[in-house]
């Protein structure tokens, strides 16, 4: 076989497909095994985008968490590369500063690239946000600049969660939050985001969220249909 028959069978580099954590560590989830049950959950996510081989795009993780700060846990990574570690609860819930934190991470394209697929971005909370302006953040994070257009999801956790914030976050007309009262519901939110989020890489535009997907009712949905 000669250079020229080599070089038309190499495929084309897979596009980064960023998923962005936006995980609650306040001192609120360190009760009722909700830290442990989203520890688990999202090493079952990364172990699950870990097992696929997807010609078109590359799944990349972020952990970012908010408690007394906004911190980076997990700088994004392919997720292949990612050793996951346990995260702990503690402090109040700075959830505006966690989105700043993103929204610098998803307008940065040294970090992600102009020709990336659209961002998934998925927050979790057990409550509200403690931080000065962060109505104001939110606002910016879902109108202006490549965070507006990513695929947002959101889940509260408990009775103390803020169900319309979160719902700003989402600010989609066909999407609900998922509202889980038991912690132990926690893994089947994030099995549902990997299958939609592999779901993506695996069609042939992976910047298109299927309709089946976008319409669905998440905040009704059967999580036992999970699996």
């Amino acid at each position: 076989m000669n250079d020229i028959e080599f070089e038309e069978l190499v495929m084309p580099e897979a596009r980064m497909l960023p998923v962005i954590l936006l995980l609650d560590v306040s001192g609120s989830m360190s009760y009722d095994a909700k830290m442990d049950e989203l520890n688990n959950s999202v090493r079952e996510m990364i172990e699950s985008f870990q097992k696929e081989q997807i010609v078109q795009a590359e799944i990349w993780v972020s952990v970012i968490t908010f408690g007394n700060e906004a911190k980076v846990h997990t700088q994004l990574t392919p997720a292949r590369d990612i050793h996951y570690t346990d995260l702990v609860a503690g402090g109040m819930t700075y959830m505006g500063r966690a989105l700043d934190t993103a929204y610098d991470m998803i307008e940065d394209r040294a970090r992600i690239p102009k020709n990336a697929y659209r961002p998934v971005v998925v927050l979790v909370s057990d409550g509200a946000p403690n931080d000065d302006h962060w109505e104001d953040k939110l606002r910016k994070f879902t109108t202006t600049g490549r965070s507006s257009k990513c695929d947002r999801w959101s889940m509260a956790i408990g009775a103390d969660a803020d169900l319309a914030m979160m719902k700003r976050f989402l600010d989609h007309p066909e999407k609900e939050v998922c509202f889980v009262e038991d912690a132990a519901d926690i893994h089947k939110f994030f099995r549902f985001i990997s299958s939609c989020t592999i779901q993506r890489g695996r069609s042939s535009n992976p910047n298109q969220v299927a309709d089946d997907v976008i319409a669905q009712d998440i905040l009704n949905y059967d999580f036992d249909m999970m699996g």
